[in-house]
């Protein structure tokens, strides 16, 4: 019989698409998502996988994510990750990410970067890994790398986001810390959302981070803008502080009031 290519010689066999196709592949996606079937968007990810780029990738993972965590069924998760449409995305995402040129320092054509993951949707791919309980470590490492060395690319929520998912995930994004406490530190005022910094300082104490110039900077804008954090925050916030020992009455109790 003929053997079947796999996704990624099929891609390179459809590779040379302009932008406008990428941008018609994540309206399908979004359209398939929007009927509210996890199965659904599934098999048409199935279908259209071979057709897609690292941001078609990226879309089609979080609408999966969004969709297997809505607890419509039981078992939803547990069976969203058996599905085959699911594996095969997993699987693709995960050699595009260990072979994307800002991991492998290589130099791409203008194309190839339009078929590339931009760094930004990275944050996206981690978000949802944590969401589905995915602790594909070659993967998620490979992922905080590119993070790491393209740190100033992130919105401060994808910043917030990608933390997020590695302390939920209770992975240590080597070599990620770092950058994203000098990019921390050195934020104005109100460069970040107060929403965003509880956030961090929860995911900051979760994966055993106790830089006090860290926890320092964020107590004095937490303080500050106390009254914009919702119960959960607020929860997440002292917890954060307490588990790093970190002493700031003012801090405590203008998230108590």
């Amino acid at each position: 019989g003929v053997e079947k290519l796999s996704c990624t010689e099929d891609r390179q066999l459809n590779a040379r698409h302009p932008p406008q196709h990428y941008k018609g592949l994540n309206r399908q996606i979004t359209c398939l998502a929007n009927a509210g079937d996890v199965w659904i968007l599934l098999k048409g990810i199935q279908d259209l996988l071979p057709q897609m780029n690292g941001l078609n990738m990226a879309t089609a993972l979080h609408r999966v994510a969004k969709l297997a965590t809505s607890g419509q069924e039981p078992n939803m998760l547990y069976l969203t990750k058996k599905h085959p449409g699911f594996v095969e995305l997993l699987f693709e995402i995960e050699g595009h990410l260990l072979n994307h040129s800002a991991a492998t320092q290589m130099r791409y054509t203008k194309q190839a970067m339009v078929e590339e993951m931009p760094v930004q949707s990275m944050s996206i791919v981690a978000w949802s890994c944590a969401n589905l309980q995915v602790r594909r470590e070659p993967m998620l490492m490979a992922l905080a790398n590119i993070a790491s060395q393209n740190i100033n690319d992130f919105q401060p929520y994808e910043l917030s986001n990608l933390l997020w998912a590695y302390a939920k995930l209770s992975l240590q994004p080597s070599g990620l810390l770092v950058p994203i406490t000098k990019r921390l530190t050195e934020r104005k005022r109100g460069d970040i959302k107060v929403q965003c910094l509880s956030t961090m300082a929860w995911s900051f104490a979760t994966l055993g981070c106790h830089d006090s110039v860290v926890f320092a900077s964020l107590s004095h804008e937490l303080r500050s803008f106390a009254s914009g954090l919702r119960p959960l925050e607020i929860s997440n916030s002292l917890w954060a502080f307490a588990k790093n020992r970190f002493q700031d009455q003012e801090l405590f109790q203008a998230l108590g009031d």
